[in-house]
């Protein structure tokens, strides 16, 4: 044997004690297409007789030495490698032979793979399987049941999340021409990107178009819906909402002496999205776009000593914008 793996198999029996040559600790898988390369038997012999037990086992919960022999430029190679259970490396050698033959490496190849033997003994926490009760010696005691594995504990339920937002906003198509509104939102959630949401919308008084006889409209909605939430970045989210609203009319007409006053219900259904973006601490701005459809469209008459006029037409579909800020108050419905 040469000075290299004696010195090799000198620490293998200064590092291996009676206590520990009890058990085989690795298998062991030789490939090789070269003649005269010695097969896996004849390694597990000798890396058995280096350490003075037997070494080697045909069990799938052990440790796989792997030895492939191939020829190269340099002559002959030897790769050894300790693949644990799971197929994870513990670790790697690789010999070489100027030569085309085999033999010269068969020592050295049985010293590194006893020395891969007990890097599987220091690296794996080897787990044979209990024997069965036919293999137990009469009167052993019976093994201590296994020990149930530590409980999880269970998750806090996650707390309420409230936000508040109050908005200004403009609607087309319920009152006459563009009119300025105000909104507030109430959405409260327990976990998640959903939220209920409780909507108020108020538009006071608009003057019809046109000169002459006319009348002054105002508006209110409320309404009962779920959000959702879609973060894009730790500081902008986007938003969809989707109400079912109801509401009423009133137009109080103007240019006779006798005041007039016309009022309509509204039950409406409405979807909208929103950018909500974080400005500081709790505060976060919010631009939104939407619409509000189902009310029927509705005429407002202006009837006069000699003339009925229409004063104003609801249409069937109304279009909404809303600039506000939201404040968000327990942990964030919408994650940041």
């Amino acid at each position: 044997m040469r000075p290299l793996a004696a010195l090799v198999a000198l620490g293998l029996c200064t590092l291996a004690s009676p206590a520990e040559a009890a058990e085989p600790l690795a298998r062991l898988e030789v490939r090789s297409s070269l003649e005269g390369c010695p097969d896996a038997a004849t390694l597990s012999r000798a890396i058995s007789s280096i350490l003075g037990r037997p070494a080697i086992l045909e069990a799938p919960h052990v440790p796989l030495i792997s030895v492939a022999f191939s020829r190269g430029p340099e002559g002959v190679r030897a790769s050894l490698a300790l693949l644990a259970p799971d197929g994870s490396s513990l670790g790697t050698r690789e010999l070489r032979r100027p030569g085309r033959g085999c033999a010269a490496l068969e020592g050295p190849v049985a010293v590194v793979g006893a020395l891969l033997v007990d890097m599987a003994r220091d690296s794996v926490q080897l787990q044979l399987p209990a024997p069965s009760p036919e293999e137990q010696p009469a009167g052993a005691p019976a093994p201590p049941p296994p020990e149930d594995p530590p409980r999880p504990a269970p998750e806090a339920p996650p707390g309420w999340a409230i936000q508040a937002e109050v908005a200004a906003t403009a609607i087309l198509g319920l009152l006459p021409g563009i009119t300025p509104g105000i909104r507030s939102d109430l959405r409260a959630a327990r976990g998640g990107a959903r939220a209920g949401v409780a909507r108020l919308d108020l538009w006071p008084s608009r003057a019809s178009s046109g000169a002459g006889p006319g009348g002054d409209f105002s508006a209110w909605t409320a309404g009962l819906g779920l959000c959702t939430s879609a973060p894009r970045s730790p500081s902008l989210v986007l938003e969809g909402c989707g109400l079912v609203s109801l509401g009423g009319m009133q137009g109080v007409g103007r240019g006779t002496s006798e005041v007039r006053v016309s009022r309509s219900w509204l039950a409406l259904g409405g979807v909208d999205g929103a950018l909500r973006w974080h400005l500081a601490g709790p505060l976060w701005g919010r631009i939104g776009l939407g619409f509000t459809a189902g009310h029927r469209p509705g005429r407002f008459l202006f009837e006069g000593e000699a003339r009925t006029l229409v004063v104003h037409r609801t249409w069937p579909v109304a279009f909404l914008v809303n600039l506000g800020f939201v404040l968000a108050s327990g942990s964030e419905i919408l994650p940041r």
